[in-house]
C-alpha cells in the first residue's frame, strides 16, 4: 500500500520532479507538503500506472482513499486545495474587474455610435 500524508512538514516535490517521484513510488509511507504530487498520483491512478486500491492519502490523521477515476469522494477541506482557492479568487476578481470596466465604458459613452459615422437609410 502506498500511503501519502499531506502535511506541513512533508517533502516538497516540485512540478519539475514530480513525474520522476511518482514513477519511483513503491509500497510504503510518504509525506508531502505540496499539492503537485497529490494531483500527479491521482493522474497516475486514472492512467493505470497505479492502482486506486493500492493508494491512500492521509490528511490530519484521516485516511482519504481515491477511486479508479482519481476522485476523492470525501475530500477534506484544506487538503491540497490552494490552487482551487487561488483559481476561484482570480476568476471572481477578473469577473468583477471586467464588469467595472464595462460599466465605466458605458458611463463614458452611453450611446456607442462613433461620431461622424454614416447612418444607413
Amino acid at each position: 500500500m502506498i500511503r501519502i500524508e499531506y502535511c506541513k512538514t512533508g517533502e516538497r516535490i516540485n512540478d519539475f520532479e514530480v513525474e520522476e517521484w511518482v514513477a519511483g513510488l513503491r509500497d510504503g509511507d510518504y509525506s508531502v507538503s505540496t499539492s503537485v504530487p497529490i494531483w500527479a498520483v491521482k493522474l497516475a491512478v486514472v492512467s493505470g500506472r497505479l492502482s486506486a486500491s493500492n493508494v491512500v492519502f492521509i490528511y490530519k490523521g484521516k485516511e482519504v482513499p481515491i477511486n479508479e477515476y482519481g476522485a476523492m469522494l470525501d475530500w477534506p477541506d484544506g487538503m491540497a486545495n490552494a490552487e482551487e482557492r487561488y483559481s476561484c479568487k482570480i476568476i471572481q476578481l477578473a469577473r468583477d474587474k471586467r464588469k467595472r470596466e464595462k460599466e465605466c465604458a458605458v458611463k463614458k459613452n452611453p450611446f456607442p455610435i462613433t461620431i461622424g459615422a454614416k447612418i444607413k437609410d
